[in-house]
């Protein structure tokens, strides 16, 4: 009988966690690409002949329209070559990432984004 009793708490404690992992798989929507994932996804999508040095021309033409033209213009700030970090502005918040971030993010996308 003591036995029985066992099994049944480890049968309503099972059904507890199998409805709170329920509850939880709804919240879950999956890993989003974040903001910069999305950016080089686009700019990739339209080069011809895609390559990370193109990547930054463009991401560097992007800075200076949004020099000439204001923050809406772009949310690339600023490329630098020298310490090679990308600037960038993601809704209210300034972001610096490193090059070596961009290319991971320039070869990810490469793989499954056809140019045009």
């Amino acid at each position: 009988m003591n036995n029985a009793q066992n099994i049944q708490i480890d049968n309503q404690e099972t059904e507890k966690l199998i409805a709170l992992a329920m509850k939880f798989k709804a919240q879950q929507k999956g890993k989003r690409p974040e903001f910069i994932q999305r950016y080089v996804n686009q700019k990739v999508s339209q080069m011809k002949d895609p390559s990370f040095s193109e990547l930054l021309y463009q991401l560097e033409l992007d800075a200076i329209k949004r020099d000439r033209e204001g923050e809406r213009a772009s949310p690339i700030e600023k490329i630098d070559r020298v310490w090679e970090v990308l600037t960038y502005h993601d809704k209210k918040r300034r972001i610096q990432i490193c090059f070596s971030t961009l290319k991971n993010k320039f070869y990810r996308t490469k793989k499954y984004v056809k140019p045009k």
